[in-house]
């Protein structure tokens, strides 16, 4: 029997956290042993699911090892199996909070994200610095009696 590691601790303690504000969304790479998913999402390294304890879920359990729950594809239920080691971000939808785990983020993602410049240092460099608004004189408007 395997026992979950300090970073499968954290990420549990983490989503517990965030679920206690609401939906929460899971960003998981599909690729990995152990992860079950329904067939046409296999192979997905950046699989985004929502998870809520007010779905009312079938099965939802926050296992030491993986999370378990019966999520819904196109109507169809599916009983999903996320070992913690395949979870790479968390989201909350309610405060927009992010955790990400950098050393369970795919390395595709991590190699693709070095090579190319952020989308700020692109727009900075695209748009000139605006200028100054001019300076304000006095009021035009005018008392009538």
């Amino acid at each position: 029997m395997r026992f979950p590691d300090q970073a499968e601790r954290a990420k549990r303690a983490r989503l517990i956290t965030l679920l206690d504000d609401g939906m929460v969304t899971v960003h998981v790479d599909a690729r990995l042993d152990g992860v079950d998913v329904p067939p046409h999402l296999r192979g997905d390294l950046m699989l985004a699911l929502n998870l809520s304890r007010r779905f009312q879920l079938d099965v939802f359990e926050l296992g030491p090892l993986a999370i378990r729950a019966s999520l819904s594809f196109n109507g169809e239920p599916y009983p999903c199996v996320l070992p913690w080691r395949a979870l790479w971000r968390l989201e909350s939808r309610v405060t927009g909070e992010v955790a990400l785990f950098e050393d369970s983020v795919p390395p595709e993602l991590l190699a693709a994200a070095e090579a190319s410049p952020t989308a700020e240092a692109e727009q900075a460099k695209a748009e000139p610095e605006a200028p100054p608004p001019p300076p304000r004189g006095r009021p035009h408007l005018r008392i009538v009696k």
